[in-house]
């Protein structure tokens, strides 16, 4: 198995000759923080997983998923907006639920559960702020739109976003698991005990370095990969600190190899 990261939340997986990219967030952040490439240039992919509707996550996906012939794998609600707005026939789409499982040429996916932060969860992470408390919804909403382009607000009128929900591409045995940008709970912990995931994906967005960690020692994998450390947003007040959750995991479960992925660069496993 071959993987590389493509900046904040995109990954492209090559299992054996299946590629799988994962959450396209390319073109559209080219001004702040280059991609290695282009969704142009992603011309092979097999499948497309979509964590969540959110623009981060989901922006390049109509480009990639038009310039080739890949299978969305998404949820349900993506899915059905990507036959009646994109025009993806029901042969390119695979809807999976939490626990739901398919097989594409010889890969499994299993999709995960994940909790996502609420809208105030995100505005203080935005804003580098974790006791900021709105006086109500609307302060909540303009300090929001503030902090991010027009596309952004405008993309989530048009786009589902769904549950949010990881997902485990297993082949031959090995098993990759992206846990998405999910919350702490409770049930992860049964989650990653049966899942037994031999890499990890796992979000450390700045501020939430040390629940990262934790969420990590759950899992146990014998490598973990970090990711959204970087610049997902241009007016972002916080960056993940790597060394920061680095530093706690070796506290709770030293056995974990940290990998901190450049972009754009292979690593084998």
């Amino acid at each position: 198995m071959r993987l590389r990261w493509l900046g904040t939340s995109c990954f492209h997986v090559d299992l054996g000759g299946l590629e799988v990219l994962m959450d396209p967030y390319l073109d559209s952040r080219s001004s702040f923080n280059p991609p290695p490439v282009l969704s142009s240039q992603l011309v092979d992919v097999d499948v497309v997983a979509v964590t969540h509707g959110h623009y981060d996550h989901f922006a390049d996906a109509p480009k990639v998923l038009a310039s080739s012939k890949p299978i969305l794998v998404a949820s349900r609600e993506l899915c059905n907006y990507a036959k009646q707005s994109l025009g993806l026939s029901e042969d390119r789409l695979i809807a999976l639920e939490a626990g739901g499982r398919a097989e594409v040429d010889g890969c499994v996916v299993e999709a995960t559960k994940a909790v996502h932060l609420s809208p105030l969860e995100v505005v203080r992470w935005l804003i580098g702020d974790f006791s900021y408390a709105p006086s109500s919804w609307e302060e909540l909403r303009r300090t929001y739109l503030k902090r991010l382009s027009a596309e952004i607000p405008e993309s989530a009128f048009k786009v589902p976003v769904g549950p949010l929900q990881g997902y485990v591409l297993e082949r031959g045995g090995f098993k990759l698991w992206n846990v998405s940008e999910t919350k702490l709970f409770e049930e992860l912990k049964e989650v990653a005990g049966r899942i037994k995931a031999h890499v990890s994906l796992v979000s450390v967005a700045g501020g939430y370095e040390q629940h990262s960690a934790l969420l990590a020692s759950w899992i146990k994998p014998r490598v973990v990969v970090p990711y959204q450390f970087d610049r997902i947003f241009e007016a972002q007040a916080l960056l993940g600190d790597v060394r920061l959750f680095e530093s706690k995991l070796a506290e709770l479960e030293p056995s974990v190899e940290v990998l901190t992925p450049k972009p754009g660069e292979w690593y084998s496993f």
